[in-house]
């Protein structure tokens, strides 16, 4: 029985230092794909808003 780490010659706490890399790169990738989903969800409400007001000015002006 030897001390010698396993991971294929790469030590445990380097090992650990690249799984944790790779979870990092991988969450900053989700939140800025997220971001880009706000964004486009917060123009998207903008639009829904400015068709609301315009059929409800035409509403209003139809009325008169």
């Amino acid at each position: 029985m030897t001390d010698a780490p396993s991971g294929g010659g790469v030590d445990a706490p380097q090992q650990s230092i690249q799984e944790l890399t790779a979870r990092v790169d991988a969450l900053e990738t989700a939140i800025a794909e997220l971001r880009e989903e706000i964004d486009e969800t917060r123009r998207d409400d903008r639009r829904v808003a400015e068709l609301y007001d315009l059929v409800f000015e035409r509403l209003k002006s139809a009325r008169l």
